[in-house]
Parts: structure tokens; C-alpha cells; sequence
């Protein structure tokens, strides 16, 4: 006959118990770490493939009107008319980039600008995408990095 009472390992349930809850935690608590840090990740890769396609019209356009200045004898009007029938190059957030020619002739200088992410002109978020000559945005001030 077995005597009446808790069995013998009954002592050791709770704390089983405590020691799964903790492991449970554990393992919740690193998945949620996991996937901030996955997130975060591929937000930050997609900023700059952004930045890259905006960096990357910026550069087409500058050459498009290069180009159309020596085939034309003076310098585009706008950026439509270095494309043609062709779609302009558009900056990451759907805005078509802009063209701006500053000073005449042989002297001028080229500018790509992105409208920035309010997809609004001339606010603070502008920025130069390309420039011909490469160093004429930093020697005018303006805003290069989105």
C-alpha cells in the first residue's frame, strides 16, 4: 500500500516550470531582437539602393545635356528637351529629377536636382544628385546627401 501524500518529485514540478517559463522568454525576447535588428537592416539597404537609383539619374541627365550641348551648339532648355520622346530620369520617390544651368557657354555649370522625399520643390530637402563639373555643388553650397 502506498502511503497517502504528495509523490516524490513533486517538490521539483514548480520549479520545472519556472526554469521553462524563463527559457520561453529567453528565446521570445531574442526573436524579437532578431527581427528589429532584420528590419532595420533592410530598411537602411533600401535607403541607399534609393539614394543610388536617384545618384544614378542624376548623372544620366548631367550627360544628356552635355551631350545635347555639343550637338546642338547651346545648352538644353529643360530636362524634356534632352530626352526627347524618352521619360526623364526619376529621383527614388517618383519625382522627375530637374535640370539647372547656371552661367553660359563653356563656363556654365550643370545641375541634377531631386526634389527630396516630400516630393515638393524648393524646400529644405532639395539636393544636388549630379553636377558637371563634379565639384561645382560643393563650391556653390548645396545640398548633396538626401
Amino acid at each position: 500500500m502506498v502511503p497517502p501524500g504528495p509523490p516524490p518529485d513533486a517538490a521539483k514540478r514548480p520549479r520545472r516550470r519556472r526554469v521553462a517559463v524563463v527559457v520561453t522568454l529567453v528565446i521570445v525576447a531574442a526573436l524579437a531582437v532578431a527581427a528589429v535588428a532584420a528590419v532595420s537592416a533592410f530598411v537602411l539597404v533600401r535607403r541607399g539602393m534609393a539614394v543610388s537609383r536617384t545618384r544614378g539619374g542624376g548623372f544620366e541627365l548631367t550627360a544628356r545635356a552635355i551631350e545635347f550641348r555639343a550637338d546642338n551648339s547651346r545648352w538644353p532648355k529643360d530636362e524634356v528637351e534632352c530626352f526627347g520622346a524618352e521619360l526623364p530620369p526619376f529621383d527614388a520617390w517618383g519625382t522627375p529629377l530637374s535640370l539647372r544651368i547656371e552661367g553660359d557657354g563653356d563656363d556654365a555649370s550643370v545641375f541634377a536636382w531631386s526634389a527630396g522625399r516630400d516630393r515638393t520643390w524648393g524646400t529644405p530637402d532639395d539636393w544636388v544628385v549630379g553636377s558637371e563639373p563634379r565639384d561645382a555643388a560643393n563650391q556653390r553650397g548645396f545640398r548633396q546627401k538626401p
